[in-house]
């Protein structure tokens, strides 16, 4: 909006008279007038560093952050809403963990109504704080830290799905927003045994659902999610740590190896099982240290699965299945493989995830 305007300082009477609106005695707290003037601020203010600062500055962000203790739940639940966008610039993060946000969040972590997603938003505010090379950030604070693990450990013992999928998503975020937090997980033994666990549920969606956040974890230092220069070196500590929380899985699950545990996961039918289990592949995959390309070695048959046009029935399962076999082929460890099969590899690359029919344009191929 003003962030196309060159030098406008039009953004700051906008805020300005959105703010003196909100407070107007004209204006009732919690109604959906109210609301709209709150989003607008976000929109505005998310749009630069300079307006954020200056949102911050008048009191603006204020305004919505104390919105945070309303006793009204469907209110409350549009203002968590509103806390990502808050987030999407350097100097909104920094305030979000300075103004005391992520504790007021964790201290509705067991609301029936917000409680999931409050949990969700500080995981995910760490992982964005990372993204954003934030060093000074509040998780050096062990009370905040405890009380996050200590909110997560509690929600991973629940019976509720819901709540256990709350927790999973959080702790994906969390433990793939750096080296620190995932050390920091491993730390936590009695959390990380109960996550993992959940691997052999009995709840289709929470056992997808951990799939996937594993596979979060394990592709957060890849060249999946990080750019040629940026992925650490085969030496790095962060390649023990992730092949340790790999290992761990089929120990806790099943007391067998871990690429048993995910093949016999393939052998079921159900879509979203077998997507995961393709998101926990392609991770592995895609390890900058030649453990994955060995752990996918160890299985016998893996290959010949992998090149099997025959095993998926959807077009999501095929395209998963289709970004495990990219990224072996992307890896630097492929040279482990018999040059045989690695030309069988690319020529199933080639011919695309439909059994020879063109690939979508907007499917992007890294080993391309």
């Amino acid at each position: 909006m003003f962030s196309s305007i060159p030098d406008s300082d039009i953004y700051r009477a906008a805020l300005d008279s959105l703010k003196a609106k909100a407070q107007s005695s004209e204006t009732t707290e919690n109604s959906v007038e109210f609301m709209r003037y709150l989003e607008t601020i976000v929109k505005i203010c998310a749009q630069k560093d300079e307006h954020m600062e200056y949102g911050i500055a008048t009191g603006a962000i204020d305004l919505i952050l104390n919105c945070l203790k309303s006793d009204d739940p469907l209110f409350l639940m549009n203002v968590v809403d509103l806390v990502p966008a808050l987030c999407q610039t350097k100097i909104g993060v920094q305030y979000i963990f300075q103004s005391g946000t992520l504790k007021t969040l964790l201290g509705m972590t067991e609301d029936p109504f917000v409680g999931g997603n409050a949990v969700r938003l500080v995981g995910e505010v760490s992982a964005t704080a990372a993204s954003l090379n934030i060093e000074s950030w509040s998780w050096s604070d062990a009370t905040l830290s405890k009380a996050f693990l200590g909110t997560i450990e509690r929600k991973l013992q629940s019976s509720d799905s819901l709540q256990q999928i709350a927790a999973t998503d959080a702790l994906a975020a969390f433990g793939s927003s750096s080296d620190k937090e995932l050390q920091l997980l491993l730390q936590h033994r009695s959390i990380c045994q109960m996550w993992l666990q959940l691997g052999g549920s009995t709840k289709m969606p929470v056992k997808a659902n951990f799939f996937h956040s594993l596979g979060r974890v394990l592709g957060a230092h890849t060249r999946l999610k990080k750019q040629p220069g940026q992925v650490p070196e085969e030496n790095t500590s962060v390649w023990n740590m992730c092949e340790r929380l790999f290992s761990s899985l089929g120990v806790e699950c099943a007391q067998q190896s871990t690429m048993i545990l995910l093949m016999n996961a393939l052998k079921q039918p159900f879509e979203e099982l077998r997507t995961s289990v393709f998101h926990v592949l392609r991770s592995v995959a895609a390890q900058n240290n030649p453990w994955g390309m060995q752990a996918l070695q160890s299985y016998g048959g893996f290959f010949e699965f992998l090149l099997d046009r025959t095993t998926e029935p959807t077009k999501e399962s095929r395209e998963w299945k289709f970004a495990v076999l990219d990224a072996v082929l992307a890896s630097p460890f492929q040279s482990q493989l018999d040059a045989s099969l690695v030309e069988k590899l690319q020529a199933s690359l080639n011919r695309g995830p439909y059994a020879g029919a063109a690939a979508p344009a907007e499917m992007e191929l890294e080993s391309a």
